[in-house]
C-alpha cells in the first residue's frame, strides 16, 4: 500500500538525483560543471561556499554547494536538513516545531532506501535579508524525507517541502521546497552539501550575492556554533544519566568537569 503523499515525495527525490546527476561534488569542484550547463556563478569564497543560479521555466532557481568541516554526516543531517521538535534550541529562525506523523518510525516505506520521513508543524520567524527573496507564513507544515544512495554509502538525497496534512500533498499555495544530496569527501573530514531551491521573488544577483555572503559569514557560522553547543550538552547529560543508573546516585548529585 503506498505512503501518504508518496507521488510528490518520489518526484522531489528524483530532482534532487537529477539535479546533481551522480556526480561526486568534491570530484566536480563544487559546480564547476554547471557553468557549462547555463548556471551563473553569483557568488563564492572559493574555499566552502559557492552559490548558482539560472532561470529554469521563467523561474529563478537557486544552486549552491558547501563544503562543511567540524561535523559528521549525521550532524549534517541533523543540523541543515531535520526539522525536530529540538530544532528550536539551536536555529532561532524556528520557534516551535510539532511532531504530526513519522512514517519511517511507523515502518510506512516509500522504499527500502528511505531513513527519514516526517511531517512536521513549525511556527518560524525569517530574519529580514531572507524575506527579500523567499515568500513563507509563520505557521507551516514540512515534509522531510531523506535517501541513502544505496550504491554510494557516504551519498544520502534530501528534501524539504511545504506540505499540506490534509491532502497528503505538496501546499500549493505557499510552494517552499529545497532538495539536494550530501557528500562525505574521500578523506572523510568534509561534507558536501549541494542543494537547489526556486527564488520567490525576483532579485538581482548582485543584491542576491550581498545576501548570501552575510548568511554565509554571519548567520551560517552562528547556527553551527549554537548547534554544537546544544549536542554538547545533550551528550553531557547522557552521560550524566548512564553514570546515575550505574552508580545508584541521584542524576542531581551528578556533575560533569
Amino acid at each position: 500500500m503506498p505512503v501518504p503523499g508518496e507521488a510528490p515525495v518520489v518526484s522531489l527525490i528524483n530532482d534532487a538525483k537529477k539535479l546533481t546527476q551522480g556526480v561526486k561534488v568534491e570530484d566536480d569542484n563544487c559546480g564547476e560543471s554547471d557553468l557549462k550547463n547555463g548556471w551563473s556563478l553569483t557568488t563564492t569564497d572559493k574555499e566552502e561556499y559557492w552559490f548558482y543560479s539560472k532561470f529554469i521555466d521563467s523561474k529563478k532557481f537557486l544552486k549552491s554547494y558547501m563544503k562543511i568541516s567540524g561535523l559528521t554526516m549525521d550532524e549534517v543531517m541533523e543540523c541543515f536538513c531535520k526539522i525536530t521538535p529540538q530544532t528550536p534550541k539551536y536555529d532561532d529562525v524556528y520557534k516551535k516545531v510539532d511532531l504530526v506523523v513519522d512514517y519511517y518510525k511507523n515502518g510506512e516505506l516509500i522504499n527500502e532506501n528511505i531513513i527519514i520521513d516526517y511531517v512536521v508543524d513549525t511556527t518560524t520567524e525569517l530574519p529580514a535579508f531572507a524575506k527579500m527573496f523567499v515568500n513563507m507564513p509563520e505557521n507551516m507544515s514540512w515534509r522531510v524525507v531523506v535517501e541513502k544512495d544505496p550504491n554510494c554509502p557516504d551519498t544520502y538525497y534530501f528534501c524539504s517541502v511545504s506540505w499540506d496534512k490534509e491532502k497528503n500533498d505538496r501546499n500549493y499555495k505557499n510552494k517552499v521546497r529545497k532538495y539536494g544530496k550530501m557528500d562525505l569527501s574521500a578523506d572523510g573530514k568534509n561534507v558536501y552539501v549541494v542543494s537547489a531551491q526556486k527564488v520567490s521573488k525576483w532579485v538581482p544577483d548582485f543584491v542576491l550575492g550581498r545576501v548570501l555572503l552575510k548568511t554565509m559569514k554571519d548567520t551560517l557560522p552562528k547556527k553551527m556554533k549554537a548547534y554544537k553547543e546544544w549536542k554538547t550538552k545533550q551528550i553531557e547529560n547522557k552521560n550524566k544519566e548512564a553514570a546515575s543508573r550505574d552508580s545508584g546516585v541521584s542524576i542531581d548529585d551528578v556533575t560533569v568537569n
